[in-house]
């Protein structure tokens, strides 16, 4: 895996008494960052793949095709746009269309999944996510909806796309609900509001300096 090989060059940095705090230097980023990476806490973007390839000296492919024994190895490395932003708020604002704003690598298995990924904004469902994070989803294709699952959701009137909980009550009504308290739940009744869940989490990277 990726992380796995970041450290085994950031030990081999250190034996030749290169600190990680001048790779991070170097590279441009915070020194926590770096240990976002190769903790599997956060994932680099395209750009800083390409920085940290240049930086030791090996191609992008060895970074993401780990050969230690028990690791995974990727097929081929795809490449995810991001798009900015989904709302993790109450619909006042978010996106319509979505605009890029960059790219993700993503495996073999999430390519075939078809997942998508959007840079989440806003604080309604911090601890779950926070602003900045880049949230992924696969499409929902006839899973179950589970109330402890975090989906990607259209509300038609809105023109725009929340990240939240969902629940159907006794009555028919969908109810949206943050994970963090200070906002209220939002009551949608789907027979003037079309309500439609484009995907449903299955992980969040924290790209933050």
């Amino acid at each position: 895996m990726f992380k796995d090989v970041l450290s085994n060059l950031l030990a081999d940095a250190k034996n030749k008494n290169v600190p990680a705090a001048k790779i991070a230097e170097n590279l441009g980023v915070a020194r926590s960052m770096l240990t976002h990476w190769k903790t599997g806490r956060s994932f680099p973007t395209e750009a800083d793949l390409k920085k940290l390839a240049s930086y030791f000296n090996v191609s992008v492919d060895y970074l993401l095709k780990d050969d230690l024994p028990g690791a995974i190895i990727l097929d081929e490395p795809h490449i995810l746009p991001v798009y900015s932003s989904i709302r993790a708020g109450n619909g006042d604002t978010g996106i319509t269309d979505g605009e890029k704003e960059g790219s993700i690598f993503i495996s073999d298995e999430y390519a075939k999944m078809k997942v998508f990924a959007m840079r989440v904004s806003g604080d309604s469902m911090m601890n779950e996510l926070f602003d900045g994070e880049i949230a992924i989803f696969k499409p929902i294709n006839g899973d179950p909806i589970r109330n402890k699952d975090i989906y990607a959701i259209e509300v038609e009137s809105w023109g725009q796309w929340v990240i939240k909980f969902i629940h159907h009550d006794s009555s028919g009504t969908v109810q949206l609900i943050s994970a963090n308290k200070q906002y209220p739940v939002k009551e949608i009744n789907p027979a003037v509001q079309n309500v439609i869940l484009r995907g449903k989490l299955i992980e969040s990277r924290r790209i933050r300096k």
